[in-house]
């Protein structure tokens, strides 16, 4: 009989962003995913974050969106869960919005199990 496997990886390491952006590829198997987004710090005027997380079509090699964050405007730890098949290849994709030299810092992780 197997064992369960873990998967625990940064989507986003810690940083400030300033504008759009796009993660780096992250290879991923497991059959679940949670997800923690912690915002540390924020500036600007009305500073708005979007994060979602996008999986790579393994053929056409387009990126389509598999889980929305709600938006964040202020410091926080969000967490979200998503369960069935997420295969292959993953990324976090984010919009930073608002006026004044809009900023968040936060990273963006992920944990996942491999049932045998």
């Amino acid at each position: 009989m197997g064992r369960q496997t873990t998967q625990q990886s940064l989507l986003h390491a810690s940083g400030a962003e300033t504008v759009d952006g796009d993660g780096a590829d992250l290879g991923y198997t497991p059959d679940n995913a949670i997800f923690v987004l912690s915002i540390t710090a924020k500036a600007g005027t009305n500073p708005t974050l979007d994060v979602t997380i996008e999986e790579k079509h393994p053929a056409t090699g387009v990126y389509f969106v598999i889980d929305t964050f709600p938006q964040q405007v202020a410091e926080a730890t969000v967490r979200r869960a998503l369960s069935g098949p997420i295969g292959g290849v993953i990324r976090a994709s984010w919009d930073v919005g608002g006026t004044g030299g809009p900023s968040f810092t936060f990273s963006l992780s992920v944990e996942g199990k491999q049932n045998p």
